[in-house]
């Protein structure tokens, strides 16, 4: 029971942060290319704003994390539904911040170096999350 448990929080929150990631190889070096020392000051907004929208997902997962440490199973089931309701609005505030920015949050290397700096939960995160779906 335990292990479905972690099994569940691991998927859902994987989902929740790193939905869509585009592993195209050539989609990540044309946005390696236009990552130059100019735009860290762009990336460090793009992630101040990604880690503002995502601050109650981030908040909710350390409560799941834990919940599942304390083996606190039906409480994690309560909290469950509560990220799935957060995750849309934080999907929906990726989506536009990645309009915004014309820059994919989950393949750029320099924004994930700018997320690790900025809030590093979220990072590591979004960094480890890339590392299991590899």
């Amino acid at each position: 029971m335990k292990r479905i448990f972690y099994f569940i929080l691991f998927i859902n929150t994987l989902l929740s942060i790193t939905c869509c990631v585009n592993t195209d190889p050539k989609h990540q070096q044309n946005e390696q290319s236009s990552s130059g020392n100019n735009n860290a000051q762009i990336y460090d907004e793009l992630a101040k704003e990604y880690c503002a929208c995502s601050e109650e997902i981030v908040l909710l997962n350390k409560k799941m994390q834990k919940l599942a440490e304390q083996e606190k199973f039906e409480e994690m089931g309560d909290l469950l539904s509560e990220i799935d309701s957060k995750s849309s609005k934080q999907l929906n505030c990726k989506e536009q911040i990645e309009q915004k920015y014309k820059t994919s949050i989950d393949t750029n290397k320099a924004v994930l170096v700018s997320f690790k700096r900025i809030c590093p939960d979220l990072g590591n995160f979004i960094e480890n999350a890339k590392k299991d779906s590899n």
